[in-house]
Order: C-alpha cells, then structure tokens, then sequence
C-alpha cells in the first residue's frame, strides 16, 4: 500500500522518502520511482530512527510537507493463542509508531 502511495505522489509532482523495516524491497521500490524518491529505513516504534527519517527528508527535500503514515502488522490467530508480547507488538506498531 505504501509503495502504491509513493508511486502515486511522486506521479503527481511530489517528492517522497518511503520508510520501512524492508530495507530491499524499500530500496527498490524507491529507484523504481526514480529521482523524485529516496528509501530510509525506519521502525516506527523507534524515536531515534523518526527523527533520523526525518532530518535525512530535510537534508535531500529542503522540507517535510506531509505524512502519510500506513505502518502496520496483523497477527492472525486465535484469540487464546494471543500472546501479550504479540499484542504490544501489534499496538506498537499500528498505533503507538503512527503517533511518533
């Protein structure tokens, strides 16, 4: 989905950082797009990596004009084979990341 995002952007005149975790198929994804785009990798339940995305974006870009931030996991099981370490992950992840 993210990919398809920054394809879409960067189609429309927008310069865009992809961030994730894969950092291969993030790398590729951003060469793909070409000039208008650059890969970082990026846990979101990381500050220290936030703020490193976001001084590389302003280092290449000049500015960060706007987010778009769809990071998120699924665990699929059934619920009593839910861990918490799972579910924290989860919410890390979908929610916490999303904030930071």
């Amino acid at each position: 989905m993210g990919a398809s995002h920054a394809a879409h952007l960067a189609a429309g005149g927008a310069r865009v950082v992809l961030a994730d975790i894969l950092d291969d198929a993030g790398a590729q994804t951003a060469a793909a797009i070409g000039n208008a785009a650059i890969y970082q990798h990026l846990d979101v339940r990381d500050e220290e990596q936030w703020a490193n995305v976001v001084a590389a974006t302003i280092r290449r870009f000049g500015q960060l004009d706007a987010l778009v931030n769809n990071a998120g996991i699924n665990v699929v099981s059934p619920l009593a084979d839910q861990t918490m370490e799972s579910w924290n992950k989860v919410l890390e992840i979908n929610l916490t990341g999303t904030l930071r």
